[in-house]
């Protein structure tokens, strides 16, 4: 197994990232910088099993590793913020890393204010690059918190639309943090079905080992970030990946004891502001009964 003191160090902007950060990619000429600045969005139903009648079609936002800082300026900032508001939605998932480091973190969200909202609330975890200044994570939960952001720290929140109930938890960060699986699980008894947040991926397999052969997970849907698809990828294959586990949840979705995981290739960028074979993107997700059909 890796180091992972060294896999998962926060990366400073490096001395030649902020050379090509300041080369204007107006023109998809110098594909990598320009990639790296775009942000696109993806679309997709998730069908869950267990998903409650009055929760079908529930539309959630999911966002993820921002990165705001040297690479991701307020200009960029407000676009993006601007778009994810458009969408709407019942829902807003934020995943993590939203600075560089804890003072940025704390800057970005002074940025933003109250500009994030959803229906039903915006609910969030903590990245390895936000506990980087473990003096200062207190001050950035508050932040977020006085903007109206439900931070969750092994905790549940439960959305109750009558007698139907989807709950919504958070882990807390993998690396410096303690995250437990029991308490969430403990918290999302009495749901239908219940959607996890975390940072990174490198939770799951612990967990994983432990479901029985012939068991499901708890959860149905799993959220993550923190792998940025690797930033540079050949034929969806990280050249070189920020989880423990290589390659094993790079990006995209995944199936594990009857949950559905998806890993977000993130907005941002870390290290260097480059960009190849993996976008920048965040997802607008519709959530879907289980129809008869389906179960075929």
């Amino acid at each position: 197994m890796k180091d992972e003191t060294k896999l998962h160090r926060t990366h400073k902007p490096a001395g030649l990232g902020k050379l090509l950060n300041n080369i204007p990619t107006r023109t998809p000429v110098l594909y990598p910088l320009y990639l790296a600045r775009q942000v696109f969005r993806q679309e997709q139903e998730i069908i869950l099993p267990g998903l409650p009648d009055a929760f079908d079609g529930f539309r959630a936002v999911f966002v993820s590793d921002i990165h705001f800082g040297a690479y991701l300026d307020e200009r960029r900032l407000d676009e993006i913020i601007e778009k994810i508001c458009a969408e709407d939605a019942d829902a807003l998932f934020l995943g993590g890393d939203y600075g560089e480091d804890t003072a940025s973190a704390i800057r970005m969200w002074a940025c933003v204010k109250d500009r994030f909202h959803a229906k039903e609330g915006v609910f969030a975890v903590l990245g390895n690059h936000d506990v980087s200044d473990e003096s200062a994570v207190l001050q950035l939960t508050c932040t977020m918190i006085d903007s109206g952001i439900s931070v969750l720290d092994n905790e549940t929140v439960l959305i109750r639309k009558g007698d139907a109930v989807l709950a919504v938890a958070g882990l807390d960060e993998c690396y410096h943090g303690d995250p437990d699986w029991e308490a969430v699980e403990k918290g999302c008894r009495g749901a239908q079905t219940s959607i996890i947040l975390s940072h990174s991926p490198d939770v799951l397999p612990d967990y994983m080992k432990k479901v029985k052969e012939g068991e499901k997970a708890f959860f149905g849907l799993f959220l993550c970030g923190h792998t940025h698809g690797g930033q540079v990828a050949v034929a969806g294959k990280a050249i070189y990946s920020s989880s423990k586990y290589g390659n094993r949840y790079n990006m995209g979705m995944y199936r594990e004891k009857g949950a559905q995981i998806l890993v977000s290739p993130g907005i941002g960028t870390s290290f260097l502001p480059v960009r190849l074979g993996t976008k920048p993107v965040y997802h607008v997700i519709t959530l879907k009964k289980e129809k008869e059909t389906d179960r075929e």
